[in-house]
């Protein structure tokens, strides 16, 4: 039944290959398309050693948000939905103000389409992930920029007390790519605004209890993330299981 799901969510491997020592399980995966990158290198040495080590190279994570997302169109009221939809608390910039009548007041109309090739992308790098959407057109309020802008934000990701955060350094970050000469007045209007918007949902710090709300959540609790390593384009973790929990998913 769960590989039913993921494979109608188009997240199940096209290969998966098993082998086995004497004390270990190894695991490899492989989904790719024709017109995705892969993983052009190697998995740097592993810092830690948990009962269940896994390693993830940052293209995986960019072709799904590729598929997912690549030139797609979000306004304020669909940026909302989504939020609302993953259980998430939708940011105080996004909701409706109050005027200076004391009247509720609707939020500023604004919407973002997508690039194509990189919607969103991360990067895992010196114990870092950056976070960068890209957007191709943007709007507010009737004007319109076709500039390809990128929103970045760079998060430190660390174990607390048994649990993942990652708290962001810096401050939100938005830049017209590849655009060197001086920004005219209209896109460094444009530039504050989006950062204001965007910059309220990437928050000052992610936990766990953020992550959208599904339908996998009863498994997280049983999964405890003792290490984490960013580096040269990879994301390694290592994770220890309740024995007995683990029995019972094993025979599920």
């Amino acid at each position: 039944e769960r590989e039913a799901e993921l494979r109608k969510q188009g997240l199940y491997p096209q290969s998966l290959q098993l082998s086995s020592s004497s004390d270990h399980i190894s695991m490899r995966g492989l989904q790719a398309s024709a017109d995705n990158l892969g993983a052009w290198n190697a998995a740097p040495p592993r810092r830690f050693n948990s009962e269940v080590n896994t390693a993830i190279h940052q293209s995986v994570v960019n072709n799904l948000l590729k598929r997912e997302l690549g030139g797609r169109y979000f306004d304020q009221d669909s940026i909302v939905d989504l939020i609302e939809d993953a259980g998430m608390e939708v940011p105080a910039e996004l909701q409706p103000q109050v005027g200076e009548n004391g009247e509720s007041e609707p939020p500023e109309q604004w919407s973002i389409t997508l690039d194509r090739r990189l919607p969103v992308s991360v990067t895992f790098a010196d114990g870092n992930v950056r976070v960068a959407i890209r957007g191709r057109k943007f709007t507010r309020e009737g004007t319109t920029i076709e500039d390809p802008m990128e929103i970045v934000a760079t998060y430190n990701p660390k174990i607390v007390n048994g649990s993942v955060e990652a708290n962001l350094i810096d401050d939100v970050d938005v830049v017209f790519v590849g655009q060197e000469e001086s920004l005219s007045a209209r896109q460094i209007g444009l530039k504050t605004f989006i950062r204001r918007k965007v910059g309220s949902i990437l928050k000052e710090r992610f936990t766990e209890d953020d992550l959208p709300k599904g339908e996998f959540d009863q498994y997280l609790d049983d999964i405890a993330v003792q290490h984490l390593q960013s580096e040269n384009n990879w994301l390694l973790a290592g994770v220890d299981l309740d024995d007995e929990r683990l029995q019972e998913l094993a025979q599920e």
